[in-house]
C-alpha cells in the first residue's frame, strides 16, 4: 500500500488502540488478540517497513565510540548498514534506555553512557523512546499507556537490532551485551532479554507502580540473563523492594530517602540509582556487604564476611547492603 498513507493510518490507529487498550476486532466479528504483530496484519502494513522507515523517526536507537569526534552519536537503522560503520564486534556493548518522562539526552542515560565511554573501549548504544513515554510525571493514564507502547512496541523493536547485533550481521557474542534501564527501562530490558539471549543485565531501581512481584512476563525477574544486577534506592515508592536479580544492591537500605536529597523529592532518590551506577563504572569502588535476606538489607544489619562491587558481572549471587554517599556531582 501507499507508504505516506501508510504511516499517516498507522500513527492514527496505534494511538486509538494504546489510548482504548481494546483488542482487535477482525470483518467477522471474531477479536484478534492485541500485539505488536496482529496489528501489524490488522492495518496491512508490512512490518519491516515499520521498523525500517516509520518508527525510527520516533524511537532512536544511536551509536557512541569514544574516538568518534563530536560525541553526538550516529543513529541506527535495520536496513543501512553504513550506519553500523562504528561498531566493533569485538568489544563489549552497553545499550541503555531510560523509564517514563525521559529521554536518551537525560541524565538517567548521559551519566552512564559518558562514565562507560570517559574509561573504556567500548560501544555503548543509546535508546530514546521518549515520544511515548510520556510528558507528565503525575499522569497515571499517561504511565499505563507508555507501559502499553513499551511492552508491544518498543521492546519488539530493540529486540529487532539486538538480533542484528547478535546474528550475522555483525556476529557479537551474546556474552558481549549488556543492557541497562532505568525505572520502567529495567523491565523493558526484562522484556527483550527474556525475547533474545544477553549475558548481563542491570536493572536500575525498577519500577514498582503497575507491577507485582508475582507478574514475570512483562518485568524483570533473575531469569532474564545469566547474570541480572539490580541497584534499590527508592524502595516502596518508585522502585521495587524484592530482590530481583541474582544479585541485588539496596543502596542505603534501599531509601526510600537518599543521601543529598530532600524526603518529599521522591524522583531525586529514585534517580540516585543512576548516580550509584554511574560512578561504579568510573571508580569501581562501591561494595556491597552480603545480607542472609532483602529484609535484613533494608534494615542495614547485614554483617557477613562476603563482599560484592557494583558493576562486577562475576559478583556472587545473593542480596547485599551499600552504604555510600556518592555525590550527586562529582
Amino acid at each position: 500500500m501507499n507508504t505516506v498513507l501508510a504511516a499517516g493510518r498507522f500513527g492514527f490507529i496505534l494511538w486509538i488502540l494504546f489510548s482504548c487498550r481494546v483488542n482487535l476486532i477482525r470483518s467477522d466479528g471474531c477479536p484478534v488478540e492485541f500485539s505488536y504483530g496482529n496489528y501489524m496484519k490488522f492495518l496491512d502494513i508490512d512490518p519491516k517497513y515499520v521498523e525500517t522507515k516509520y518508527l525510527p523517526q520516533f524511537i532512536k536507537i544511536k551509536l557512541y565510540r569514544k574516538h568518534v569526534a563530536g560525541g553526538r552519536g550516529t543513529q541506527l537503522f535495520l536496513d543501512r548498514p553504513d550506519t553500523w560503520t562504528n561498531f566493533d564486534s569485538d568489544l563489549v556493548t552497553h545499550i541503555i534506555v531510560h523509564g517514563f518522562v525521559a529521554g536518551a539526552e537525560t541524565s538517567q542515560v548521559t551519566r552512564i553512557r559518558d562514565a562507560y565511554l570517559l574509561s573504556y573501549d567500548t560501544n555503548v548504544i543509546t535508546v530514546d523512546w521518549s515520544p511515548f513515554a510520556g510528558t507528565d510525571i503525575e499522569s497515571s493514564d499517561q504511565y499505563i499507556l507508555a507501559i502499553a507502547f513499551m511492552n508491544d512496541l518498543v521492546a519488539p523493536f530493540l529486540q529487532r537490532h539486538i538480533e542484528y547485533i547478535t546474528g550475522p550481521n555483525l556476529n557479537t557474542s551474546p556474552s558481549k551485551i549488556h543492557l541497562i534501564g532505568h525505572s520502567l527501562g529495567a523491565h523493558l530490558m526484562g522484556i527483550v532479554s527474556k525475547k533474545v539471549k544477553v549475558d548481563w543485565v542491570t536493572g536500575l531501581d525498577p519500577a514498582s507502580p503497575g507491577y507485582s512481584k508475582e507478574q514475570t512476563e512483562t518485568r524483570l525477574t533473575p531469569q532474564d540473563a545469566a547474570f541480572v544486577e539490580v541497584i534499590h534506592t527508592n524502595i516502596g515508592e518508585f522502585g521495587e523492594e524484592w530482590a530481583c536479580g541474582t544479585v541485588d544492591y539496596y543502596i542505603n537500605n534501599g531509601g526510600p530517602v537518599q543521601p543529598h536529597s530532600h524526603p518529599s523529592d521522591k524522583q531525586a532518590n529514585h534517580a540516585y540509582s543512576f548516580i550509584v551506577y554511574s560512578n561504579a563504572i568510573e571508580d569501581s569502588l562501591v561494595e556491597g556487604i552480603k545480607c542472609p535476606s532483602e529484609e535484613v538489607a533494608m534494615q542495614g544489619k547485614c554483617k557477613e564476611d562476603s563482599k560484592a562491587r557494583i558493576g562486577d558481572r562475576n559478583a556472587p549471587p545473593g542480596v547485599y547492603s551499600v552504604k555510600t554517599t556518592v555525590p550527586w556531582f562529582s
